[in-house]
């Protein structure tokens, strides 16, 4: 049974989704009624998701937020019996997309595409933003697609991409927190490969976080992959008013501390002060720093006048790549568990909210300038309640 989901109605209904529209595990995106890109699900060797067995596919519509989540199952009945859940979690110009893989008995294959993309219509640019394995800094290739080869591909998954088509549209696909996972192929002994390929009118996305030439058989196991898209219409962005004067909140390991002053705007610059800490860098996905975030803002809120309307604005450095295991909870593990902080800024800006909800304050995020600035998914960060 295929559902569809689309913008709150209440607003100009600009882009749309449609579940299991092709099989278990497919769906369909649109903005302004155009097919953007065809989601294909999961291959395991010679099983494709779509010609399984639909066991749910259950939508969920928060009106608070005006958010979406939908849940999905595809059980093929034979073999290792297979299971695929997959959950799509909406809001704002944003999925998240959580892939679960559950294999029951040894399985025999030669490659796992997971969550192959069709993304239909011709492009003029991309961008891919890439980390280096030795040092874990993030840069960006572009690439005029008129130009470029009929195929790039990489031995590394990318952190994101950026598609933009001659109108100014953009969609972004981006890996999730979990690196490691995406790049698990050692623990298999087999290689992985991920492959943009390029058509005339379409492009097709292959992710294959496990490949090999020879047969090789996956014992009992369950494996997990993030990745989200985001979306926006150059052409058509309004720009934010500019941004008053920022406050530094400086983070010393141990507490955020700052001088504030009630006003109907507070906007903070996060800064880290490393004399106090053992790591050069804030990093997002620490607990650490999540809890102590936590234990400032319920703080900082309660000295409020609750009558007026505030918006709390957090200027943060981008986004970094990590290989500290106990963020992941994997101590003592630094060098197998290689994930990047991104997702948890979502995380912080989504739980912010969830707390200042029975308030007449709401947090917003937004980055210095840099290559994460104008990217689809950080409008999506300033846009979060």
């Amino acid at each position: 049974m295929s559902v569809s989901i689309e913008q709150n109605k209440t607003k100009k209904s600009e882009w749309s989704m449609e579940f299991n529209n092709s099989g278990p595990g497919t769906a369909v995106f649109l903005f302004k009624h155009k097919k953007i890109f065809e989601f294909e699900g999961l291959t395991l060797g010679i099983l494709k998701e779509s010609g399984g067995i639909e066991k749910k596919c259950r939508p969920h519509f928060s009106e608070k937020n005006s958010s979406h989540r939908i849940e999905t199952t595809t059980f093929h009945p034979f073999g290792s019996e297979p299971v695929i859940d997959r959950k799509w979690e909406q809001f704002s110009n944003y999925f998240s997309i959580t892939t679960d893989l559950q294999i029951k008995y040894d399985f025999p294959l030669k490659e796992l595409n997971v969550d192959t993309l069709k993304i239909l219509g011709k492009w003029q640019t991309l961008k891919i933003f890439f980390y280096k394995r030795e040092n874990l800094s993030i840069s960006v290739k572009n690439y005029n697609l008129a130009d470029s080869k009929n195929k790039i591909e990489f031995t590394e998954i990318p952190l994101l991409l950026v598609f933009e088509n001659e109108n100014g549209f953009q969609l972004e696909i981006g890996t999730g927190f979990d690196l490691w996972r995406w790049n698990c192929s050692k623990k298999f002994n087999v290689s992985k490969n991920f492959e943009i390929l390029i058509e005339d009118d379409f492009i097709y996305l292959t992710r294959s976080p496990l490949t090999s030439q020879d047969e090789f058989i996956i014992q009992k196991n369950n494996l997990r992959f993030n990745w989200y898209f985001s979306w926006k219409n150059n052409h058509e962005i309004i720009k934010n008013e500019s941004i008053p004067v920022k406050t530094k909140l400086i983070y010393d390991g141990k507490s955020l501390t700052t001088e504030t002053k009630n006003n109907s705007s507070l906007v903070f610059e996060l800064i880290h002060d490393n004399k106090n800490s053992s790591a050069n860098e804030l990093y997002y996905c620490s607990k650490q720093f999540f809890n102590v975030f936590k234990t400032w803002l319920r703080s900082f809120v309660n000295k409020l006048e609750s009558q007026n309307d505030f918006t709390i604005i957090f200027i943060l450095k981008e986004p970094h790549v990590c290989k500290n295991g106990s963020h992941v909870g994997r101590s003592g593990q630094e060098t197998k568990f290689i994930h990047w902080d991104y997702d948890y800024i979502f995380k912080l800006s989504e739980w912010a909210n969830r707390f200042l909800s029975s308030t007449n304050t709401t947090f917003t995020v937004t980055f210095e300038s840099g290559i994460f600035n104008s990217i689809p998914s950080a409008s999506a960060l300033e846009s979060i309640k």
